[in-house]
């Protein structure tokens, strides 16, 4: 399976390098194992070095640019893991999933759906046309 691909920009910058070095799904499954995990990171760490035996030596010579010879707490995954499923969910409705099948699929609010599916789709008037195509826009109005 292809690595996925994610946009650094809308990660928050502690957890940019860890994908940045590690990838999308070596990151995420040592974001998940380790998050909020203090280590004490010194100025030069190397392979022996309890983060490096976890991250590796690169990421932690990348972390210890910035946070050497401190304490540093390990970021948590839930961004990564958030831009997967936003991404996940415009794909499914891109190939034709109804907004309702994905609400209930990803256990989020059609509103926040159908933000996703404007973002990723800036033309909003085929959205609201799409939307009352196959969407229940129209129940609204009945229910009054």
């Amino acid at each position: 399976m292809a690595e996925p691909t994610i946009d650094l920009r809308v990660l928050p910058h502690g957890v940019r390098v860890y994908v940045a070095v590690l990838g999308v799904k070596r990151a995420l499954e040592l974001l998940q194992e380790h998050q909020n995990r203090m280590f004490y990171i010194p100025a030069e760490p190397g392979p022996e070095h309890e983060f490096s035996k976890v991250f590796g030596t690169d990421l932690a010579m990348r972390i210890a640019q910035e946070h050497g010879c401190k304490s540093y707490q390990v970021p948590t995954a839930g961004k990564v893991l958030a831009q997967l499923r936003n991404r996940q969910i415009i794909e499914a409705y891109k190939a034709g999933a109804h907004v309702n099948q994905l609400v209930e699929q990803f256990g989020l609010t059609r509103q926040h759906i159908t933000n996703l599916v404007r973002q990723a789709e800036p033309d909003a008037a085929a959205i609201e046309d799409w939307l009352g195509q196959r969407g229940d826009g129209h129940l609204q109005q009945e229910l009054f």
